[in-house]
């Protein structure tokens, strides 16, 4: 049992004890009160829930945790542990700056036994041997098809996450030659904590990968990558993610 279930088992436990009962009326008051709250919250990391729920991260102390604390003094603001990624806890809010939104990170550290084991956290996967095949229309609108070699880290199963510039469409996805589910959303809490960079986005496996086994991944995308700086001058917004790339730790490190 990981000590995160068992803290969990501990608080119902607590609150069973303490002579709490359970209020239908209540709860269909807080559910009219706090329910589009709560829809809210669960859109904006639903990309990475999913992830979660499909490659059982979480039955093995893997998944995310994620509070939206509203305080007194400091108002609303999020709290997120992940234990997958180099920094695990970060403690920030939503703001807004200009007409855009950004997430204002207020401290992210390594939780204790990540700083005991002193060693880095090993990657899911990489990804080699790139072929890019890219059309460019006379509208400067791109096709592209990227073919890539994926190979484990340790054994996939159910989905892997993928980054791409928001700036790119998703068109179809095949491992092995077998066409796959492509599963995006605009995750707001993942896009501003991250930087607000790229999208995460998951493809689905038709079967399990097991360590240092490869699949090769095909991704069919377009969209609006190249811009006119004018005197017969062009450039490539998001040079580095307007191809797919293994999905970053989307909370940043300091």
């Amino acid at each position: 049992m990981s000590s995160r279930t068992a803290a969990g088992k501990k608080l119902i436990s607590e609150i069973e004890r303490s002579g709490a009962k359970k209020s239908e009326e209540r709860g269909l008051l807080y559910g009219s009160e706090s329910g589009d709250t709560v829809r809210g919250l669960a859109t904006s990391l639903e990309v990475r829930v999913v992830h979660d729920l499909l490659t059982g991260a979480a039955s093995r102390g893997e998944g995310l945790s994620f509070a939206a604390i509203a305080g007194r003094t400091l108002g609303n603001f999020d709290v997120f542990f992940d234990p997958t990624t180099y920094e695990q806890a970060v403690v920030g809010k939503v703001s807004i700056s200009g007409a855009s939104p950004r997430f204002d990170i207020w401290t992210s550290f390594r939780s204790r036994v990540s700083l005991r084991a002193e060693t880095p956290l090993p990657a899911d996967f990489s990804l080699e041997n790139y072929r890019i095949e890219a059309t460019i229309q006379p509208d400067l609108h791109v096709n592209v098809v990227t073919r890539m070699t994926l190979r484990a880290g340790h054994r996939l199963a159910g989905v892997v996450g993928l980054d791409i510039s928001p700036r790119m469409n998703l068109t179809a996805a095949r491992v092995d030659g077998q066409q796959v589910e492509i599963f995006r959303r605009q995750p707001l809490r993942e896009s501003l904590a991250g930087g607000g960079i790229n999208d995460t986005f998951l493809i689905g496996l038709p079967t399990p990968v097991e360590p240092g086994a490869t699949r090769e991944i095909e991704i069919r995308h377009d969209g609006e990558v190249i811009h006119k700086a004018g005197d017969g001058v062009f450039f490539v917004a998001d040079r580095v993610s307007w191809y797919p790339s293994a999905a970053s730790d989307w909370r940043p490190t300091t």
